[in-house]
């Protein structure tokens, strides 16, 4: 919610639990300290969270904490109970504008990046699914390393996918394809295809826009006919990857 983390996790840390412990336990000092803080934080989402976020009497109050807290009044005329009712009224003002923020900014960038740690062998004429291990990274929980072929759709809407699948060093001719299927059934989808040259690496990269529906999943698979097993890389320097990430609803 603001550049601050740790000061917002403190400010609302500070007001959990009951209202007696606020009144019991704390010294008008303990209070001050709090409410500065508070109004650091206040100053700072001030600065950070359009009008169209908060209204007007929101950020009114928020900077009605800041002009109290900054003033000699609290220090020399403020009982403990008083800073409770100031903790407790920001605390619940914190808790509103943090639920405002989240409905408002939506579930923000969903998208995965995968990759292999180490080759992989296809079989000749084989459509063989091709296994992920290594995550640079998941904003989404597309990726579970119990089903090591999927990238699962965490909310419903239309996606973007890329993948290169590098083949290693050839020494058979023949095609190799890259292909995808979704759900685990139905056809079976080329992306792209090319023909090998002995003594080349094959790089094949293809990409697609579709429409899931939260739960749906994509695997990647592999064909060729050199007549027998070839690898695509895996590990340090490997070309090999698979990335997807949400472009809307």
């Amino acid at each position: 919610m603001a550049n601050n983390p740790s000061l917002f996790n403190a400010v609302i840390a500070g007001c959990s639990g009951s209202q007696n412990r606020w009144i019991t336990s704390h010294t008008a000092a303990d209070y001050l300290a709090f409410s500065q803080a508070a109004a650091a934080l206040a100053t700072e989402i001030d600065g950070l969270i359009p009008a169209t976020v908060v209204s007007d009497s929101e950020m009114n109050l928020l900077q009605g904490i800041v002009n109290a807290v900054l003033t000699t009044r609290m220090i020399t005329s403020m009982t403990a109970a008083d800073y409770s009712d100031i903790a407790q009224s920001i605390v619940a003002l914190f808790t509103e504008l943090s639920a405002q923020l989240v409905a408002d900014a939506g579930p923000g960038i969903l998208a995965v990046n995968l990759g292999k740690s180490a080759n992989q062998s296809l079989n000749d004429g084989s459509l063989d699914e091709v296994t992920w291990d290594v995550v640079t990274y998941d904003t989404g929980a597309f990726y579970n390393v119990a089903n090591p072929t999927r990238v699962t759709a965490p909310v419903t809407g239309k996606y973007h996918l890329t993948c290169v699948l590098a083949y290693n060093l050839e020494d058979t001719d023949g095609y190799r394809q890259l292909n995808y299927k979704k759900n685990g059934a139905g056809s079976v989808l080329c992306l792209t295809t090319m023909i090998a040259t002995i003594g080349t690496p094959a790089r094949l990269c293809g990409s697609l826009d579709i429409q899931l529906t939260a739960g749906d999943y994509l695997e990647i698979l592999g064909l060729q006919n050199s007549g027998s097993a070839v690898t695509i890389g895996g590990g340090a320097g490997s070309d090999t990857f698979l990335a997807m990430y949400l472009i809307g609803a």
